[in-house]
């Protein structure tokens, strides 16, 4: 499935009605980013709204930067097996041009630390 297709399988009538979403490259270019740099939704927001380059990169220019949530909900619409093409086209490209060999693609991963606590005997204890 292309880009375009995953974005408009979210709502199946927004191609022809209601108002013009945001353009399929800069959909791509921001889920682009977000995997490059490994930020959180909320820190390309704010990144790309302060970065002219990031903003010529996104092909925001100097229109409104979307914001978290709209992302975030981007990234949902769009399935693993596209992101795959997508990064694998990426590491493709880096290769011929000699960027990169490719021999390992780092996978955006995230984690949330907690505070687990010990079992104590009171925990044990029945009755």
């Amino acid at each position: 499935m292309t880009l375009l297709g995953a974005l408009a399988r979210r709502h199946p009538k927004s191609r022809g009605r209601g108002r013009l979403g945001a353009p399929a490259e800069v959909v791509l270019g921001l889920l682009i980013l977000k995997h490059v740099r490994n930020w959180r939704y909320h820190v390309l927001e704010r990144e790309v709204r302060a970065n002219l380059v990031y903003r010529d990169f996104t092909r925001v220019g100097g229109g409104k930067t979307p914001d978290a949530k709209t992302m975030g909900r981007w990234g949902l619409a769009v399935d693993p097996e596209t992101i795959r093409q997508i990064h694998d086209r990426i590491v493709q490209i880096a290769q011929q041009q000699g960027v990169t060999q490719g021999r390992r693609m780092r996978v955006d991963t995230w984690w949330r630390p907690t505070s687990i606590t010990r079992p104590t005997a009171r925990c044990w204890a029945t009755g």
